[in-house]
């Protein structure tokens, strides 16, 4: 791959943003699932207790 890239400075460059794409990703898809899985809760698909709230508001098993 380092004879294509060029230089092993932008080959460890390119994977390095690759890693931290793919970490966001995740990241933003474990906040994402928390609003339909709260949705589902109050709709009572999912078990009752799903529908806990801490004081902030915050759905306390979804999050955890």
């Amino acid at each position: 791959m380092e004879s294509h890239v060029g230089e092993k400075w932008l080959a460890n460059l390119i994977s390095l943003d690759a890693f931290l794409m793919l970490s966001g990703a995740v990241l933003i898809r474990f906040i994402e699932v928390s609003g339909p899985l709260e949705r589902m809760a109050l709709d009572r698909i999912l078990p009752q207790y799903l529908k806990k709230k801490n004081k902030r508001k915050v759905f306390v098993k979804i999050n955890r």
